[in-house]
Order: C-alpha cells, then structure tokens, then sequence
C-alpha cells in the first residue's frame, strides 16, 4: 500500500476545518463568545449594567426604555389583566402608555418590583463575565457572591440597540401581581 504524502494544499485545510465547524459546532461557538468584537460586547454589558443603574435610580422610563419587546409585551398584559380584575377601566395601549412615560401605574409596579429585587445584588455583590454573543442575541453570566447558582441574563438586539430580557431572564415576577 502506498500513501501520498505530499504536502497539504491550502483547499484542503479549509475544507477540514469546514468540516470540524459542521462537527463540532458547540466548541466553535464557545471559542466565538470568548472572542467576540469588544464593542458589541461592551455594547451588551453595558445595557444591562444599564437596566440596574435606572432600577437603583427608580427612573422608571429608563428601566422600561431597556426592556426587550417581549417583557415590555408580558409587563403590559400583566399589568392590565390584573387592573380589570380590580375594576379600572384602562386599555392596554393606556397601560403601556403609563410604562412608557413612567406614570402612576409604572410607579406602583416598579415599587412592588422592587420590594422583591435589590438591584444592588448584581451590581455590587455579583461577579459578571460574557457567556456569549451573538447577532440577535447574547448572555450575561451574573453570579451572586452568596449564590451557588449564576443567572444567565438575556440580551436581545431590537432594532439596532441591544435590550434586556427581564421577562426571559427571570419570569417569576408574576407574584408581585397578585
């Protein structure tokens, strides 16, 4: 049997490593999230650094201007499903209105919110490190120093500008409601 040992062609070399991507796609994007583009990751830790600075600050259009279209959605409905249960006649549109311009009910909310959430804890007692980032989509590896267990905050792009995933991060707020 004879081997041709010649020596490797550029072409090849990219087709192998082609091949590794397609096998080994989980490595791949480990190795991209650690090197990612320092703006964009700058850019995702800075919004949500962002979000806990306007919770601190009870500045109630900051924090809502931060929120993922999908929380903002799920905060709304919420909202407005638990105010017609008490009697108030307000619309959705009038309840995301008030969110947006940080009214009486955005007040009250964000009081109750943060009754329950010490936005202190993953701004100066938590260690924060890049999981990953993507075009749309990114995550933010928050540990508690008394915590066994990180959470993982989701980032999302939307039209441009990156935003917090409140309601896909922690979705358990629906008690503050009741």
């Amino acid at each position: 049997m004879s081997w041709n040992l010649s020596p490797i062609r550029p072409n090849a070399i990219l087709a192998c490593a082609l091949i590794a991507l397609i096998v080994c796609p989980v490595s791949f994007t480990s190795a991209l999230a650690q090197t990612g583009d320092p703006r964009e990751i700058d850019a995702v830790l800075t919004r949500a650094e962002d979000i806990f600075k306007a919770m601190k600050a009870r500045n109630c259009p900051a924090v809502w201007s931060l929120l993922s279209a999908r929380s903002k959605d799920s905060i709304v409905n919420d909202t407005h499903k638990r105010m017609a249960e008490g009697g108030a006649g307000y619309s959705r549109d009038q309840v995301r209105s008030d969110f947006q311009a940080g009214g009486l009910i955005s007040k009250s909310y964000w009081t109750n919110y943060l009754a329950a959430f010490d936005p202190d804890v993953p701004l100066e007692q938590s260690k924060w490190e890049m999981d990953f980032v993507k075009a749309e989509t990114a995550q933010v590896r928050i540990q508690y120093k008394k915590s066994d267990k990180p959470v993982y905050l989701q980032m999302y792009k939307e039209q441009g500008a990156w935003k917090v995933g409140l309601e896909e991060t922690f979705g358990a707020r629906k008690w503050l409601l009741k």
